[in-house]
């Protein structure tokens, strides 16, 4: 079902007998060079991209900011935008995200639930259409979205160095049973990414319509 499987380590080791850089431990299987885009693809005048922004809250933990896009026609989902900031208070992270409001017709905005004062405040004081991100069954959410990584239908467009160095250094923590991320390991984009990733469409694709019906016989 995966023909990306020939080229994880394991089988390489177990099947080619090859030796091989093991990163199985890796969180996210993101590759530099096939997950990579310099920009937003362009779209036809009648078509439109549709964007999530997913927010996962923190303060002396950072509070991250990632928005993908996606379309109806391109089974690729596409983040652009990555940032992460430390000791923001909830004014600021409201303020945040008004901001990209104002730069992006979001059809949703995905928070980390956590700390649901803090979501509520910024709902009634701020007005903000906020989503509570769905938390549950995360290992199995990031196997999917790895075999997105794997087909290459998620790419980062641009220079995103934060996003990618949080994929390039999050690792499972194999001194417990369960999937967890490593403690000591920043998630705090791939985190916010993930919510978004969560609630885009890009699976759903079609394809483009013709644009011109045949020719009419003479």
């Amino acid at each position: 079902r995966d023909p990306e499987i020939i080229n994880t380590p394991a089988y390489k080791r177990m099947y080619l007998g090859e030796w091989f850089i093991d990163t199985d431990k890796l969180v996210y299987k993101f590759d530099a060079i096939k997950n990579y885009a310099p920009e937003l693809p362009k779209l036809r005048a009648w078509e439109r991209y549709y964007f999530v922004l997913g927010v996962d809250l923190g303060y002396d933990d950072a509070t991250a900011f990632s928005i993908c896009a996606y379309t109806d026609h391109d089974p690729t989902l596409y983040i652009i935008y990555a940032k992460k900031y430390t000791q923001l208070i909830i004014h600021d992270v409201a303020v945040k995200i008004r901001n990209l409001m104002n730069q992006y017709d979001f059809n949703t905005i995905i928070i980390d639930n956590a700390n649901k004062r803090a979501v509520v405040e910024m709902r009634q004081r701020h007005s903000l259409p906020l989503t509570p991100a769905e938390k549950t069954g995360k290992s199995d959410f990031i196997e999917l979205m790895n075999s997105d990584f794997r087909q290459a239908k998620i790419k980062v467009v641009g220079d995103l160095p934060e996003l990618t160095e949080e994929y390039a250094s999050l690792i499972w923590d194999d001194r417990t049973e369960k999937r967890e991320e490593h403690p000591s390991c920043p998630n705090h984009l791939a985190d916010a990414t993930l919510y978004a990733w969560r609630y885009c469409y890009n699976y759903a694709w079609r394809e483009r319509e013709k644009l011109y019906a045949p020719q009419s016989e003479q």
